[in-house]
């Protein structure tokens, strides 16, 4: 068996234990930014994203008059 093909393996094996496990893999607590949801987590990014290309191009619109 090459070793890619045992890697995968041994990664698929490891993720079904973790499908198997009754512990939940996604805990709230590690994940304080989603606490008013998904939807409003990423209306943030989007606007910060958008805020910071402004910025970017008003300096480029300074630079090149």
């Amino acid at each position: 068996m090459r070793q890619i093909d045992k890697s995968r393996e041994i990664n698929r094996r490891r993720l079904l234990e973790v499908f198997k496990s009754e512990e939940p893999i996604w805990k709230d607590e590690d994940h304080p930014e989603l606490k008013d949801g998904a939807a409003e987590w990423v209306r943030k990014m989007r606007s910060e994203s958008e805020a910071r290309f402004e910025r970017i191009q008003q300096l480029r619109d300074r630079e090149n008059p």
